[in-house]
């Protein structure tokens, strides 16, 4: 795998916890891809409003450990990486 692929290392419920996980780790040095963001049509957005769909957090392959470590530390923390408008179903 080249370093300059992208890998997915998380994939949030909502583009909410998305945007924090991103703003995380960009604070943290790792440039970072959130896909499943740019359609912006009828159907996505209303997909989106009901959280039925994933959006992929994506950083280079050779940043992924970093980005898992820092994700991992938050959590530890007692950071809250979840959108606090969706209800856990499990």
């Amino acid at each position: 795998m080249s370093t300059n692929e992208e890998v997915v290392i998380h994939r949030a419920r909502t583009p909410f916890e998305a945007k924090i996980l991103q703003a995380l780790l960009e604070d943290a040095g790792i440039p970072v891809r959130v896909s499943g963001t740019e359609a912006m049509d009828e159907f996505s957005i209303s997909q989106r409003g009901m959280n039925l769909t994933n959006v992929e957090v994506r950083v280079l392959a050779d940043r992924a450990q970093d980005a898992q470590e820092i994700i991992d530390a938050a959590r530890e923390a007692g950071t809250s990486l979840e959108d606090p408008t969706v209800e856990d179903s499990s």
